[in-house]
């Protein structure tokens, strides 16, 4: 079975899982017995119901037809407490990515508004679609959380139903959901630490740091100075990288044996959709104990202009070719004062509301470190990518014009729909004939 996110894997890099840590399950619905369970809209054309058209495992699945949501009555497992993962395994027959949408209740819910709302890709095929149930799941949608009357988390302790939806073209199949421990990347002396609003989502394998969280020798880091945060947060493209700090001074983290480390570091400077919040500058600096360790050079019109020239014909990129870049996704290396370190972060020509950190990682310089580095950069792309799945919408395919050239134009209906690699229904030499093809610099 091919898998889309399993973060858990990563644990097997340089033994960075113990015994101890070893993963806990519990099966919510395996589908081998009828599903007692709702279908909405309830007059809706097609079925949620129990299928052996495919299993994961047993005899039967559930399918849900198109344009379908299945209601999970958690009548016997109210307390999800203790499990950070929900786990759904899926087969999508059809030829396209299906956008699926997930709702999550609990008992103080009082409508649409305080549920937990979230959505992800499933390809064609088989896959595991594992997601986060840790760090404080907002209410309402992704982009804009808490909008109902509670202002809380969803409280695990208390779920009452979730939904699943079939938003695609044709049938889809679940089986075996299940809850999930996943064991905490860990390797000796290394730190993930995940910083924005105290109401904010904490992404899981992260340590989550507020504008509250003053340096405390008992607790080992903290900010040494004050922070801001974003007005909004999102959580996504990962619950890391959607939200911030400002520091004011600097963070300290105490690493007792001091020596060689490495480390990633990541921005934000785009605010939520640009509402006041982004900004600019021409140099950044960021230094361990007044030690620059990392410098990267930027333009003040880089608010409007950071990615004009970029272009993005393959889904698969998006982490590489915009995430990473636009983040400032940055490896470095440090020597770290015996007892603590502190990180400082400096722009040059700045404007705008001031450069914001996302995320620190840390470990020693060593093949275990290295391995807990690798491990958190590729659970920034599994997460992505459950987010942003990567869909093929090309229609070019039997009885699509091949081009004539490399480069064909020809002028598009206002509104027309146009995805990478498409090519005109019809040669250009018949549809632009006596056309006006205008041009706007820049």
């Amino acid at each position: 079975m091919a898998t889309r996110t399993l973060p858990f894997v990563l644990l097997a890099i340089a033994g960075l899982a113990g015994a101890a840590d070893a993963e806990r399950t519990l099966m919510l619905c395996d589908f081998e017995t009828p599903y007692d369970g709702a279908k909405w809209p309830p007059d809706g054309a097609g079925e949620v119901a129990n299928s052996s058209e495919w299993k994961a495992d047993g005899a039967s699945s559930l399918r849900i037809d198109p344009g379908l949501t299945g209601v999970f009555d958690m009548t016997r497992q109210h307390d999800w407490t203790g499990y950070d993962t929900l786990r759904l395994k899926f087969n999508n027959p059809t030829q396209q990515t299906v956008a699926v949408g997930f709702e999550l209740a609990d008992r103080p819910a009082k409508g649409y508004w305080d549920r937990h709302q979230n959505g992800f890709g499933v390809p064609p095929g088989e896959h595991v679609i594992d997601l986060d149930l840790s760090g404080g799941l907002w209410r309402s949608e992704q982009n804009r959380p808490f909008r109902g009357e509670l202002k809380t988390p969803i409280e695990l302790d208390k779920i009452t139903r979730f939904m699943i939806g079939n938003t695609g073209a044709g049938s889809i199949f679940v089986d075996s959901i299940e809850l999930i421990t996943v064991p905490k990347l860990a390797c000796a002396g290394g730190f993930a630490f995940d910083f924005g609003r105290k109401e904010a989502r904490v992404m899981g394998q992260f340590t989550g740091v507020h504008k509250e969280t003053r340096y405390d020798a008992s607790r080992g880091f903290g900010l040494t100075g004050d922070a801001w945060s974003l007005q909004w947060d999102m959580a996504y493209p990962t619950p890391m990288l959607g939200d911030s700090l400002t520091w004011s001074a600097g963070f300290r983290v105490d690493l007792p044996k001091g020596g060689k480390h490495i480390g990633i570091v990541a921005f934000e400077r785009g605010g939520f959709w640009g509402s006041g919040e982004d900004t600019a500058y021409t140099k950044l600096t960021f230094s361990a104990d007044g030690k620059p360790v990392h410098t990267h050079a930027s333009r003040r019109d880089a608010i409007h202009f950071a990615f004009q020239d970029v272009e993005v014909t393959d889904a698969t990129r998006i982490v590489d070719d915009i995430i990473f870049p636009a983040t400032g996704w940055t490896r470095f290396a440090f020597d770290a004062q015996a007892g603590g370190t502190t990180f400082t972060v400096a722009t040059e020509d700045t404007i705008g509301s001031g450069i914001r950190v996302s995320g620190l990682i840390l470990a020693p310089d060593t093949a275990e470190g290295r391995a807990f580095l690798d491990a958190h950069e590729q659970l920034q792309r599994s997460s992505t990518f459950t987010m942003f799945t990567p869909q093929e919408r090309g229609r070019r395919g039997d009885g699509r014009a091949k081009p004539a050239k490399d480069l064909v134009a020809a002028p598009l209906n206002l509104g027309e729909d146009v995805y990478p690699r498409d090519w005109p229904a019809t040669a250009p030499a018949a549809t632009a004939k006596g056309a006006e093809i205008l041009a706007v610099r820049g």
